[in-house]
């Protein structure tokens, strides 16, 4: 009923309890498929201590790297679902009884998740919990923990998707997006069922900078498809304003023009919930308002009077956050 997908690539000081956490699985109707990507290390040794008739072992020879040996393994698959493990994090015993029960009881669900605790931290990984949610919170971030997710192969085969070579370091965060443009519902399970290692070997650790900028590209492809002419000579505006880094007073005010034709554009085009789309554009709004407060750059009497009687302005902020631009701005005029 389950294939799970295990690559592998110089992981041998966590590498047992990974695999000790999916032998202990109280739901046990799987195929256990572990891709040695070339390791240099005693990964292999480790994996052939292992003697359950459930495990497939596959060695390369050399490194081909984590987005074709993902891809390798959803060719492999021939259940009726794909569950993602990490070769340095833990599954909890009951992980795969209940991601099972709840796709099996949510045919509607493509693609589900579960929250994270971050190991030997008091870190708590939450994820948006229904698909409506998640389409929303990807023109942001990625909504689903990689190593924590199952998928219905059905409709991977059937919509053709593979992670994507160009999203480097970033591939999952690319791979719920294309799934959701394709109309894949996406979920999470609000509850931990994966305790995920974060360390200095990892990938999205030693890789940081690549990531982010495979994020911010995925952010804005993901924008585009959905709102392509309104964006087409404001995308730095926009990749400001959803990474929360708004700096000036007059871009501010052109992202209240911005996100209202946002709205405007979503209510005629359904693309997202309305109540949720909404709100999450409201929010960001609420943080570049105050941001600006702290920063007052571009604050002169002439620009303060003209914006602070501006609708769209007025209704975004409070009497005390406008009393103490206005204090600020005043102050810095006469200096």
């Amino acid at each position: 009923m389950v294939t799970v997908l295990m690559p592998v690539y110089n992981a041998e000081p966590y590498l047992k309890e990974a695999i000790q956490s999916i032998i202990d699985q109280t739901f046990t109707d799987y195929k256990f498929v572990i891709i040695n990507d070339g390791s240099s290390d005693n990964s292999e040794d480790v994996i052939k201590g292992f003697k359950d008739e459930r495990i497939s072992y596959i060695k390369h020879e050399t490194n081909t790297g984590l987005i074709n040996t993902l891809n390798e393994g959803l060719d492999l698959a021939q259940s009726k679902y794909i569950i993602r493990m990490d070769a340095d994090d833990i599954s909890i015993p009951e992980r795969f009884e209940k991601q099972v029960s709840f796709m099996e009881s949510n045919p509607e669900i493509d693609i589900c998740g579960a929250w994270l605790s971050v190991i030997n931290t008091n870190q708590i990984i939450t994820h948006p919990v229904t698909n409506e949610e998640c389409k929303v919170q990807l023109l942001q971030n990625t909504v689903l923990g990689h190593p924590a997710a199952i998928l219905r192969r059905e409709l991977i085969v059937k919509n053709n998707l593979k992670f994507d070579k160009n999203a480097l370091y970033a591939e999952d965060y690319k791979f719920w997006a294309d799934a959701s443009i394709n109309g894949l519902k996406l979920a999470n399970i609000p509850e931990i069922l994966l305790h995920y290692r974060a360390h200095k070997a990892q990938v999205s650790t030693s890789n940081w900078e690549s990531q982010l900028q495979s994020a911010e590209n995925i952010k804005l492809w993901y924008a585009k498809y959905f709102f392509s002419d309104l964006l087409e000579n404001k995308l730095k505006l926009y990749s400001d304003f959803i990474n929360r880094s708004i700096n000036s007073f007059t871009d501010f005010i052109e992202v209240r023009k911005l996100v209202k034709q946002l709205k405007g554009e979503n209510h005629l085009r359904n693309y997202f919930d309305p109540q949720i789309f909404e709100n999450f554009l409201d929010n960001l709004v609420r943080i570049a308002s105050t941001r600006i407060y702290v920063l007052c750059i571009d604050c002169n009497t002439g620009i303060l009077l003209k914006s602070i009687f501006d609708r769209d302005f007025y209704v975004s902020t409070s009497m005390f956050q406008k009393a103490k631009f206005i204090f600020r701005s005043l102050q810095n005029t006469l200096s």
